[in-house]
C-alpha cells in the first residue's frame, strides 16, 4: 500500500499531516527553497503509485477476459494535469528514484515522496541515507469534494507451491509461516500486508525506531484503502508504461499528451494476452 511519506529536513517546509491533492499542487510554490523534489515519474511502478491511487482505469478487470482501458477518463487526466504542473514546475522529477545516479545527484534534494510503506527502509535510510528521526508518514491524499480516499500498491509477491511438490503439505506450512507467523513478520524489515502480523509488527518498537514519528495509523489507513480497481492482468502493467510513457517524459513530453499512446499500448499487449477491451 501507499502513504504520503514525509522527509522534514527543510526549514520551512510545510510537510505537516495530511494533505488534499490540491495543497500537494502547491508544494513546489509553498517552499522557499529552488530545487527541492517532491516526488518523482520516472520508476517502472510509478504509474501504481499515481494513476491507481487516483482511481485511474487502465486495467479495469470485467470478469476474467475483459478489460476496460479507459485513460481519457477524468481520473486519469485529473492526476496527469496535477503531474505535468509539478514536472513543469521542477517539483517532480522524471528521472526515477531507482535510477541509477539519482541517489548520489538528486537524493538530498527529496523532501517528500507519495509512494509506498517501504520507502522509508529502502529509500530515505538505504538509497538516499537519511538519518533516523527526519522521516515521517501521513495517510492517502483525497481529492476535492471527494470523501473517500483511494491509494495505489508497489511492490510485495506472491509465494507459490507447485501441485507437483513431493512435500505439498510441509511447503503450504512453510509458506503460511513465512506470511502470517507473528514471529516471523513481527520482525520483518517494512510492513506485513498479512493484517494480525501487521499489528505485530506495529508493536515492535524496533521497526518503526527509524520514523520520526508513531507511523501506526498512517500505514493501517493506507492498507485498507488500496483501490481494488486495477486488476492483476495476465501481463504486467510495467511493460506499457517503461516502454511508451517513461521515454516520452524524458524527452519532455507531457503525461498528458502521452495518455492515448499509453492506452494503445495497454490495449494492443491485452489483446495479445486473449483480453476483449474496451476503451470507455
Amino acid at each position: 500500500m501507499d502513504a504520503a511519506t514525509l522527509m522534514p529536513r527543510v526549514a520551512s517546509s510545510p510537510w505537516i499531516r495530511r494533505y488534499p491533492h490540491e495543497e500537494f499542487s502547491r508544494a513546489r510554490r509553498r517552499t522557499s527553497h529552488p530545487g527541492y523534489l517532491v516526488g518523482s515519474i520516472g520508476d517502472t511502478s510509478s504509474q501504481e503509485s499515481y494513476l491507481r491511487s487516483s482511481q485511474c482505469p487502465a486495467f479495469d478487470l470485467k470478469g476474467t477476459d475483459q478489460l476496460r482501458v479507459a485513460l481519457q477518463d477524468e481520473k486519469c487526466t485529473r492526476m496527469s494535469n496535477l503531474l505535468d504542473s509539478l514536472i513543469s514546475a521542477k517539483a517532480v522529477s522524471t528521472q526515477g528514484f531507482f535510477s541509477q545516479g539519482f541517489a548520489k545527484t538528486s537524493g538530498a534534494k527529496v523532501v517528500m515522496a507519495y509512494g509506498p510503506s517501504w520507502y522509508g527502509q529502502y529509500l530515505f535510510k538505504a538509497a538516499f541515507k537519511v538519518p533516523a528521526g527526519q522521516i515521517a508518514a501521513a495517510p492517502p491524499l483525497s481529492w476535492p469534494g471527494e470523501t473517500t480516499r483511494t491509494t495505489g500498491n508497489v511492490g510485495g509477491g506472491v509465494w507459490m507451491v507447485s501441485s507437483h511438490s513431493a512435500n505439498l503439505k510441509a511447503a503450504t506450512d512453510v509458506v503460511s509461516w513465512l506470511t502470517t507467523s507473528d514471529a516471523n513478520q513481527a520482525k520483518a524489515p517494512t510492513y506485513p500486508a498479512y493484517a494480525p502480523a501487521a499489528k505485530a509488527w506495529l508493536a515492535n518498537p524496533d521497526t518503526k525506531k527509524y520514523f520520526a514519528g508513531d507511523v501506526g495509523d498512517a500505514f493501517q489507513q493506507a492498507a485498507d484503502e488500496v483501490w481494488t480497481g486495477w486488476g492483476n492482468t495476465r501481463f504486467s502493467d510495467a511493460t506499457a508504461w517503461s516502454s511508451v510513457v517513461l521515454p516520452a517524459l524524458t524527452s519532455g513530453k507531457s503525461l498528458t499528451a502521452t495518455l492515448p499512446a499509453w492506452q494503445s499500448a495497454i490495449a494492443d499487449e491485452a489483446k495479445a494476452r486473449g483480453y476483449k477491451v474496451t476503451t470507455r
